[in-house]
């Protein structure tokens, strides 16, 4: 779990890094390589939610322990909203949040709405415009 919110941690460092060297106009030979460096991480960062909680809540390994490793997750992720925005860029928190309730039932209606209120949030305020998307098409017409 530490390694999880390390990865967050850094991140969130790195997208500091990234706006100051944006606010300098230096970022344009580099943008690539900023660009890259996001997306790796972020991917990393969904192997390890992956691998460590989500698979084992499908094979029905520890599904309790699982569902509260991944409870502090999810808390963790609706604080740190320019990380969940970036998250929404390539991955879907809400999908994973539907799939712990739909296999586990140990996440309530409350918890649920708690924490897709947060991804909502994070992409109000952080979203590019196709994470913006996103969410339009979430939203009943």
């Amino acid at each position: 779990m530490f390694y999880r919110f390390r990865l967050i941690h850094s991140f969130e460092t790195f997208l500091r890094a990234y706006e100051r060297v944006q606010q300098s106009n230096e970022i344009s030979d580099n943008i690539d390589i900023f660009e890259e460096a996001k997306y790796e991480t972020i991917v990393l960062f969904n192997d390890l939610l992956t691998s460590c909680c989500v698979d084992k809540l499908l094979i029905n390994e520890n599904k309790s322990e699982n569902v509260e490793s991944i409870n502090n997750i999810f808390s963790l992720l609706i604080i740190e909203k320019r990380f969940l925005a970036a998250y929404e860029d390539y991955f879907s928190l809400v999908q994973i949040i539907d799939t712990v309730h739909q296999t586990t039932d140990l996440l309530d209606d409350q918890q649920i709405k708690f924490y897709t209120d947060g991804v909502k949030q994070a992409i109000e305020l952080y979203g590019t415009p196709s994470c913006k998307r996103k969410l339009s098409s979430e939203q009943p017409s």
